[in-house]
């Protein structure tokens, strides 16, 4: 059950273009964060076409959204890998069926991938503390607090505020996996996988080291990312790659 589920969303989301779904994300994301429509683009030189540099944004976003089917399959090998942790395996079947819970905060319908904007950040927030479980990565720890940063920006306030308590019941339910005897959280994986849309979270106390739910409190707002640009062409460099335009077309650098 959750692994059809997971693919359902991950072949969604590879039919997304990012240059041709940018328009309507820019829609989307402007309703949902009006003030972003004053960003200033001090970088960009003059007559540059700020709808131009908007949809480059957008463009970025979406080519974050669809890391989501590569993140999957990596978690899905872990899901299967006799090598990791059960707690680990617990953590990464319980992300995943957060990732395929029907009630979004934005909508998967919303026009230009928009609404896939909720589960890249709980997406990637839940990878971060799975790492945070593993022997260190401190290259691909880095990595994964950029896409979130970057990702986070385009999101509602509200969703924020929301995706946060989310992320908190998430990270209660994950240490709880770690005071499990082997036995139990073998059992709690398969149910997981068996009734995703039934997982429920623990209350526990929250121990002294890193929470995805606390950096999402400042997510967005020191985004890593650089305009450019040489008269002719606007090049926008973010985490995990680069969107430049000659004026008339957008396309990936």
């Amino acid at each position: 059950m959750l692994l059809a589920l997971v693919h359902k969303v991950s072949d969604i989301v590879s039919a997304i273009d990012p240059i041709d779904d940018a328009p309507a994300f820019v829609d989307n994301w402007l309703e949902h964060r009006p003030e972003q429509r004053d960003l200033a683009f001090t970088d960009v030189v003059d007559g540059s076409s700020r709808e131009t540099v908007f949809r480059m944004f957008a463009a970025g976003a979406l080519t974050i959204v669809k890391r989501i089917p590569r993140m999957v399959d990596v978690m899905i090998e872990r899901l299967h890998s006799d090598k990791v942790d059960p707690a680990v395996q617990c953590a990464v079947a319980t992300v995943l069926a957060y990732l395929v819970q029907p009630r979004d905060l934005i909508p998967d319908n919303a026009p230009g991938g928009y609404g896939f904007i909720d589960d890249t950040i709980l997406l990637h927030a839940g990878f971060l503390d799975i790492l945070a479980m593993e022997p260190p990565h401190a290259e691909q720890f880095k990595t994964q607090q950029e896409y979130l940063s970057y990702i986070s920006s385009f999101a509602p306030p509200s969703v924020m505020s929301a995706l946060q308590q989310t992320v908190q019941s998430m990270e209660s339910t994950l240490s709880v996996f770690r005071m499990l005897p082997r036995e139990a959280l073998e059992v709690t994986t398969r149910i997981i996988i068996d009734e995703p849309l039934r997982v429920s979270t623990i209350p526990v106390s929250r121990r002294e080291e890193f929470h995805s739910a606390e950096f999402l409190e400042h997510a967005g707002e020191e985004v890593v990312q650089q305009i450019t640009s040489d008269g002719d062409t606007i090049v926008l460099q973010f985490p995990g790659g680069g969107i430049a335009s000659d004026g008339e077309r957008i396309y990936s650098v």
